[in-house]
């Protein structure tokens, strides 16, 4: 039922051109879902990556959901400002082969899983990039979830500052991967899909 009507609002907005909105719950929905074109995939050998734009919305509200799933409007409007001046998106590496992370997948010893951990911690993040517009923005904030092997995927957080000039084309992430023998890749977020995403309801 959950994604029947996420499907719904996705035909609305797609042939109406507006940007509706939703309670909060479907909105956090809405982003997650891959049919929003906001929520994109590549399948590359063994590896599944998956890189979700996180509007300043989204981010804000997941900051004010207690564990009740109740949202506090007061830490909404607080939260919202901070992430305003910033693209934000998170990056999922699965391996699809076996149930294994990809780092321990990669590394064939100790010393070869210690290198790719440190390469994913502290330096990917320079070979990260976001072309919006006639700009190449740089990765200024990063964080990889090391999850100690646990799960069959890792995940990134990173941001990229706006221009100073609003930006009303597609957004084109591009990661030239050092570990993971998959090369440089290309995921591209169309500015209709940005421009059209709905707005939560904050009561």
């Amino acid at each position: 039922m959950k994604y029947t009507t996420i499907f719904i609002f996705l035909l609305i907005i797609l042939s109406c051109g507006k940007v509706e909105k939703l309670d909060f719950a479907d909105y956090m929905n809405f982003i997650e879902n891959e049919k929003s074109g906001l929520n994109m995939v590549k399948e590359i050998a063994d590896y599944k990556i998956q890189v979700n734009y996180q509007p300043a919305e989204y981010l804000a509200l997941k900051e004010s959901i207690d564990k009740e799933k109740q949202l506090s409007a007061d830490k909404f409007s607080k939260a919202l400002p901070h992430y305003r001046n910033h693209y934000y998106f998170r990056m999922r590496i699965e391996n699809k082969k076996q149930y294994n992370n990809p780092i321990m997948e990669q590394s064939g010893d100790y010393d070869e899983y210690a290198y790719i951990l440190e390469y994913m911690s502290f330096y990917a993040q320079n070979d990260l990039k976001l072309v919006a517009g006639k700009d190449t923005l740089k990765c200024v904030n990063y964080h990889f979830e090391n999850n100690y092997k646990l799960l069959p995927f890792n995940d990134i957080q990173m941001a990229f500052k706006k221009p100073q000039t609003p930006v009303n084309e597609n957004l084109t992430l591009i990661w030239d991967d050092q570990v993971y023998g998959v090369g440089r890749i290309k995921i591209e977020f169309e500015n209709e899909n940005i421009n059209n995403i709905p707005q939560p309801i904050i009561n």
